[in-house]
């Protein structure tokens, strides 16, 4: 019942994307793809150029996120300044915004690798 209702369009949770790339893009096209998970992904903001799914730069994204209602941030570590990272992270704990880092392992090989969190 939850994947019918979340398929027209209700029950989802909004988030966006800061940064850009391979693995921005495929975190968007799988949101896209698959909305009986209930993510309805509004776009990204990056310092880069233009490009069709592109709603500013990450000096918009703050206010864009207010505004909008943004439920979660999905920060690509790959493309971001460490200050920037933290500037976020303050920023979604004051309001309440859960914030997602996404590292980006490509070109590392197939090697196995554990992530810890100290």
């Amino acid at each position: 019942m939850l994947k019918s209702i979340r398929e027209k369009g209700y029950n989802y949770r909004r988030v966006i994307i800061a940064g850009s790339g391979k693995a921005a893009n495929d975190i968007y096209n799988f949101f896209h793809k698959h909305p009986e998970y209930g993510y309805k992904c509004l776009g990204f903001f990056d310092d880069g150029k233009q490009h069709e799914n592109r709603l500013g730069s990450l000096n918009d994204l703050e206010g864009f996120v207010l505004k909008n209602k943004v439920d979660e941030i999905y920060c690509i570590l790959s493309e971001m300044k460490t200050s920037r990272v933290h500037e976020l992270i303050s920023f979604a704990d004051n309001n309440i915004i859960r914030l997602k880092i996404v590292p980006d392992f490509r070109g590392i090989g197939n090697y196995m690798l554990e992530v810890s969190f100290f």
